[in-house]
């Protein structure tokens, strides 16, 4: 879909983000791939939204990956970052 054009930090009507529908899901795959496409791990509504999603349905491991996604950034203006996933 997303190379069809679908914007990976589109919300709901909710205004949950596919990245915060992963992390509630525990879906840690679908966090680094979200990731590598450019979903913004790192901006701070969308990252402390999915963290805690993450923890309060009690799936740690994607709590602790968005945890370690929190310390890198983008490190040249208009950079996804996607890098720093792998």
């Amino acid at each position: 879909l997303v190379e069809l054009g679908a914007d990976v930090a589109a919300t709901d009507q909710e205004g949950l983000t596919a990245l915060m529908w992963a992390a509630r899901e525990g879906h840690a795959d679908a966090l680094r791939a979200l990731a590598e496409l450019g979903a913004g791990v790192w901006a701070a509504s969308a990252f402390h939204a999915a963290r805690g999603a993450a923890e309060t349905c009690g799936h740690r491991a994607c709590a602790r990956w968005l945890r370690r996604c929190s310390r890198v950034r983008p490190t040249t203006p208009g950079s996804t970052g996607r890098s720093a996933w792998r």
